[in-house]
C-alpha cells in the first residue's frame, strides 16, 4: 500500500472517483491513478497517469504529497497506516 495527500490546486481520479485536494489517497498494488490540474477549483488537464510500481512516496509526483505519517532512519516509508 502506498498512501498519498492531494494537493492543492490538482484532483486525482483513483477507483472511478474523484478526490480532491487534502484528501488521502491509498492505492493498492496494481491500482492506478490520473492527476488533474485543478487551478481555482477547476478540473483541467490531466498532468501524469501512473500505476502503482510508478509512484515513489519518498518523491512523489506532481500533484501528490506523501500521506505516509512515519519513516525509519534510512528514510523509507513505513508500511503501517
Amino acid at each position: 500500500m502506498k498512501c498519498f495527500h492531494v494537493e492543492t490546486g490538482h484532483e486525482v481520479r483513483h477507483r472511478q472517483a474523484w478526490y480532491g485536494p487534502g484528501l488521502r489517497l491509498i492505492v493498492e498494488p496494481g491500482e492506478d491513478v490520473e492527476v488533474y490540474a485543478a487551478p481555482r477549483g477547476v478540473r483541467g488537464a490531466c498532468v501524469g497517469s501512473y500505476r502503482y510500481s510508478q509512484l515513489d512516496p519518498v518523491a512523489p509526483p506532481q500533484g501528490l504529497r506523501c500521506g505516509q505519517a512515519g519513516r525509519d532512519q534510512a528514510g523509507s516509508v513505513s508500511e503501517a497506516a
